[in-house]
């Protein structure tokens, strides 16, 4: 096969907080520590700043589009939260039919 395994090396410690687990849809897609989007945090309340999604660079901004995995029940108000912060971004959203 010629897929090579990419990322393995970097670390996604966020997304394997016990309480962000279950924010993410496919659990071998996670966002990596050094690029996720970080969403303000509620009453600082544990992984409030969790989504599963990360910065992609562009040709002007290192931060110019945003991928991000389809929201689940459970996590879409934390989606429109992002889409709203984040709205001079480009979003680019990842959806695998299973």
């Amino acid at each position: 096969s010629d897929e090579k395994i990419v990322g393995l090396d970097l670390s996604h410690d966020a997304a394997d907080l016990p309480v962000n687990r279950p924010k993410n849809r496919y659990t071998n897609i996670l966002p990596y520590d050094f690029s996720r989007v970080k969403l303000i945090s509620m009453h600082n309340d544990e992984g409030s700043d969790y989504i599963n999604a990360n910065y992609i660079p562009g040709y002007k901004h290192a931060k110019e589009y945003i991928a991000t995995q389809g929201p689940l029940p459970e996590t879409r108000n934390d989606f429109w939260r992002m889409v709203l912060t984040f709205s001079n971004s480009l979003f680019s959203l990842l959806l695998l039919n299973v």
